[in-house]
C-alpha cells in the first residue's frame, strides 16, 4: 500500500521543501575596493579582523603579519605556505588561538602570519571555509550576509539548484566541469570552487593552459598587472563556463603564466561567477546549492585602458603598471605617475574598484590629472575593448 507521501508525489502534490532557519547569522560586507571579497568579522583576543571567507583557503586562517603584530599576537611557531604563485614561503605562526565568528567559538586554531596584498587594505585576513566544515555555510551576496546551519538537518532553499562536488585532501571543493574556449571548442577541467578569487570568472593554472593550448584556442590574450610578488598572469575571454546547469557566457579567465606551488588543480571558479547567486556549501554531503539573485551577464566587463593603480600615500593612487600596446601606453601614462583626479573627481574620493569600473567602458573618454615628479599633466584617454 502506497504511503500518503508517495501517493501525493505521484499526483504531483508533494509538500514543498521548506528551507530551515540558520543557527547563526553573521553580517558580512564586501571590500571597499570593489574586488568582490566577501568579508566576515573574526574576533581574536578582543580584536575584530575582517576576513575573506575563502572556500579555496583549505582550513587555513591567514592573518596579515603587520596587523597581527600590531594587535599583540606573538608568533610561537613556524611553517611554510604556498598559493597561486611559484614560491613556497616560510612563515611565522600563532598556535592555540581561540577565535570567534559571530557567536560561534572556534578553539585551538593556528594563525599563519603573512603579508596580504596592499590592493585590498581593509581585508585583514583569509579564513578558510574548511574550518567550518561541520556546518553548512551560505554566502548571501545580495545582502551581504553569512548564514550557518546545522549540517545534518539542512534543507536547501526551494529555488536552489544542487551541484555535486568532491573534496580533496586539503578540504578544497572540486567541480569537474567544461568550458567553451571559442565557438564550440570545449575542454573538460577540474576547478576549485573558490569564493576568495577576486573578479575573475575563472583562473587557470599554467600546466592546464599549456596542455590544452588555451592561448591559441581561446583567442586574444592580454597581459595583466600582478600585485603578488613573483606572480605573472594574463587574461583571455572564454566562450562560456558551465557550473551545474548554469552557463556563464563570455567570462574573463586569468591565465597563470608561471607554475603554481599550491594545490589548485586545473584552476579556480571565482567571485566573477559566485556574486550572481546565494551560494551554499555543504561539505558533509559534498553539495553546492546555487540560488540566482541576478542574471548572469552575456559578457563579463573587462578593463579597456591597460593601466593598473595601487595605493599611494595621502589617499591617492600611483600607477602600478601600464600594459604595452594598450590605450594607456599609447597615451603616455607611465608607471609611477600619481593620480590626482579622474574625470574631475579627486582621487581621494575614489576606490580602486571605482577606478576599475570607470575604465571598463569601451569607447568612453576618461580624463586623468597626474603628477609625474613635480610636474602636473592632463591626459585624456579613449578606452578601447581589449578582450
Amino acid at each position: 500500500m502506497l504511503t500518503a507521501l508517495v501517493l501525493l508525489t505521484l499526483l504531483g502534490s508533494a509538500p514543498p521543501i521548506v528551507a530551515q532557519s540558520p543557527v547563526l547569522v553573521v553580517p558580512a560586507r564586501f571590500d571597499a575596493e570593489g574586488l568582490g571579497q566577501f568579508l566576515v568579522p573574526v574576533t581574536v583576543r578582543g580584536k575584530v579582523f575582517w576576513c575573506s571567507l575563502d572556500s579555496g583557503g583549505s582550513w587555513v586562517f591567514r592573518l596579515d603579519t603587520a596587523k597581527a603584530l600590531a594587535a599583540g599576537l606573538t608568533p610561537n611557531s613556524t611553517g611554510s605556505n604556498s598559493g597561486p604563485g611559484p614560491d613556497v614561503i616560510r612563515d611565522e605562526r600563532v598556535r592555540g588561538v581561540t577565535a570567534q565568528l559571530g557567536a560561534l567559538v572556534l578553539p585551538s586554531l593556528t594563525i599563519v602570519l603573512s603579508p596580504l596584498p596592499e590592493i585590498v587594505p581593509d581585508m585583514d585576513c583569509v579564513f578558510g571555509l574548511g574550518i567550518l566544515q561541520d556546518h553548512v555555510a551560505q554566502f548571501d551576496y545580495a545582502k551581504p550576509e553569512l548564514r550557518l546551519f546545522e549540517a545534518g538537518s539542512f534543507q536547501p532553499p526551494p529555488r536552489a539548484v544542487a551541484v555535486p562536488f568532491e573534496l580533496d585532501r586539503f578540504r578544497l571543493p572540486l567541480l569537474k566541469t567544461t568550458m567553451r574556449l571559442a565557438g564550440d571548442d570545449s575542454v573538460a577541467a577540474t576547478l576549485i570552487l573558490d569564493t576568495g578569487a577576486s573578479y575573475y570568472g575563472t583562473v587557470l593554472v599554467k600546466r592546464f593552459v599549456d596542455e590544452q593550448n588555451v592561448r591559441r584556442r581561446a583567442g586574444p590574450v592580454v597581459a595583466q598587472a600582478s600585485h603578488t610578488p613573483g606572480l605573472a598572469l594574463s587574461a583571455v575571454r572564454l566562450g562560456a563556463l558551465r557550473v551545474g546547469s548554469f552557463e556563464m557566457r563570455g567570462p574573463i579567465a586569468a591565465l597563470l603564466d608561471n607554475p603554481s606551488a599550491g594545490p589548485i588543480h586545473d584552476g579556480l571558479i571565482g567571485a566573477g561567477f559566485f556574486k550572481h547567486f546565494t551560494v551554499t556549501f555543504d561539505y558533509g554531503r559534498r553539495q553546492l546549492w546555487l540560488e540566482p539573485t541576478s542574471p548572469l551577464p552575456d559578457r563579463q566587463m573587462f578593463d579597456a585602458s591597460g593601466v593598473e593603480f595601487a595605493h599611494a600615500p595621502n589617499g591617492r593612487y600611483r600607477v602600478h603598471d601600464v600594459i604595452a600596446g594598450t590605450p594607456a601606453a599609447g597615451a603616455g601614462i607611465q608607471k609611477g605617475d600619481l593620480l590626482v583626479s579622474l574625470d574631475g573627481r579627486d582621487a581621494r574620493e575614489l576606490t580602486i574598484g571605482a577606478i576599475k569600473d570607470a575604465l571598463r567602458t569601451s569607447g568612453a573618454n576618461r580624463t586623468f590629472v597626474l603628477m609625474r615628479g613635480d610636474a602636473p599633466l592632463t591626459i585624456t584617454l579613449q578606452l578601447k575593448e581589449l578582450l
